[in-house]
């Protein structure tokens, strides 16, 4: 049997009316009697794996991912879900190779990056660094960050957490490294040039620590961080040499 668009709409509202009071089960129900009606609609499917992604079910969240996948080979959402599904298992390899053969299909492929699922990917590799960082496991969560990074660049605040983690491990001329290329990507994020500042600082080289603190503060006079660096580099009575 056939399905229109007003029908697929109908039952996808309803679905997602069930899920949002957190009516699980109703909602696949609903979809699965839906699927088997229809002949198994990608979108019917996807949502279903939703459905069982929330409830923990990972297994058969993967496998209705790639029945959606199978019947729509150019369905985004799909294979997103499935490729973070696998992240949520820890099975980033095989998260990695379901992105890369995404990339590769002709039909959904760009010639430029897609940064909306570029971002959506980074960001479990990001979840799974700060897992790392809890559990002090910080060469792990250093490779993590660097595997988002390199997935979608334009995460300022992940590229700061590296460094600061790449910091506690002693490492310091790679944060540097890193604080700096920040500040080359991000001149406005007044975060970055704080902890910079404070990198300076720890190096004795006081000078360049009231610079990256004035240019912070200049981006963002509102931060109380900022301000505070601020004021203890305004109490110097003039820039200190630079200590080597």
């Amino acid at each position: 049997m056939n399905l229109n668009r007003q029908e697929l709409a109908q039952i996808l509202r309803k679905a997602h009316t069930f899920m949002r009071h957190n009516k699980f089960q109703a909602a696949e129900n609903l979809l699965k009697k839906n699927c088997d009606k229809y002949n198994n609609p990608p979108h019917l499917q996807n949502l279903l794996g939703v459905v069982y992604h929330k409830q923990s079910k990972f297994p058969a969240a993967m496998k209705e991912f790639r029945k959606a996948h199978l019947g729509n080979p150019i369905y985004l959402e799909a294979i997103l879900n499935l490729s973070i599904t696998l992240c949520d298992l820890g099975c980033y390899d095989e998260a990695r190779e379901v992105y890369q053969q995404l990339q590769k299909n002709p039909a959904t492929a760009e010639t430029n990056e897609n940064p909306p699922i570029n971002g959506q990917l980074a960001n479990t590799h990001v979840k799974a660094g700060e897992s790392y960082l809890k559990l002090s496991m910080l060469n792990e969560a250093v490779h993590e960050f660097r595997k988002a990074l390199k997935i979608y660049q334009y995460m300022p605040d992940v590229q700061l957490l590296l460094a600061k983690t790449l910091m506690n491990l002693g490492q310091v001329d790679l944060a540097k490294k890193e604080l700096e290329a920040l500040e080359s990507s991000f001149p406005s994020y007044a975060p970055g040039q704080v902890y910079l500042g404070l990198l300076f600082y720890q190096q004795g080289q006081a000078h360049l620590a009231k610079h990256a603190w004035e240019r912070a503060h200049s981006n963002n006079p509102k931060d109380p961080t900022a301000r505070a660096y601020m004021r203890l580099a305004q109490s110097w009575p003039s820039d200190p040499p630079v200590l080597k």
